[in-house]
């Protein structure tokens, strides 16, 4: 039981630890070259491992004592999968409520991820949709390759290409229905 919970549980960590490492060396990463995949895995790593799988995986072996049941591992195995995409879907919407949701719902600002130059699903996402001929894509590749908001260039202008990165981003939800902020913080309460 505990002591095989407590192995798992660290090993959990240690993935969670690498995951905190990939997300901070993306935000370095020049936009262009991060990929949907990179952002996925971070997800995986800081929120669906810690989150979700371990917690179940951990009950299971603390309920089942020092011996494994018979079926044990084929139900840590289910766990697994089920928790990782519980997880994942989780930290995609809260991606998306932290661009589009509002403060006073959520508790947080909606603009911390943009400022801190993280690489997330969403942005990444209308980063990769967004048209080359576009010339806010084309001024935003420009002014984000390689820098984050707390770049050398100064606040201002790397604040004015992530204020562009917003609007592609706002381009792309519009095409998937999502118009307004008040959609997004009424599924974001707990009523919805």
């Amino acid at each position: 039981g505990a002591p095989r919970a407590s192995r798992a549980y660290l090993a959990v960590c240690r993935q969670t630890a690498a995951g905190q490492f990939l997300d901070i060396d993306l935000a370095r990463a020049p936009l262009a070259e991060v990929t949907l995949w990179q952002t996925l895995k971070v997800a995986h790593l800081k929120t669906a491992r810690y989150g979700f799988s371990a917690p179940l995986q951990c009950g299971v072996m603390l309920a089942a004592g020092a011996v494994p049941a018979a079926g044990e591992e084929a139900l840590l195995l289910q766990l697994e999968r089920l928790g990782s995409r519980i997880g994942v879907a989780f930290q995609l919407r809260d991606d998306l409520i932290g661009l589009f949701g509002d403060a006073q719902v959520t508790g947080k600002p909606v603009d911390s991820d943009f400022l801190q130059g993280r690489r997330t699903f969403p942005l990444v996402a209308a980063w990769t949709r967004a048209s080359s001929a576009s010339s806010a894509a084309s001024n935003l590749k420009t002014m984000t390759s390689g820098c984050s908001p707390w770049g050398e260039g100064g606040r201002a202008p790397v604040a004015s290409a992530w204020a562009q990165a917003a609007s592609v981003c706002l381009m792309v939800a519009a095409e998937q229905g999502v118009t307004s902020q008040a959609r997004v913080s009424r599924s974001a309460s707990p009523s919805a």
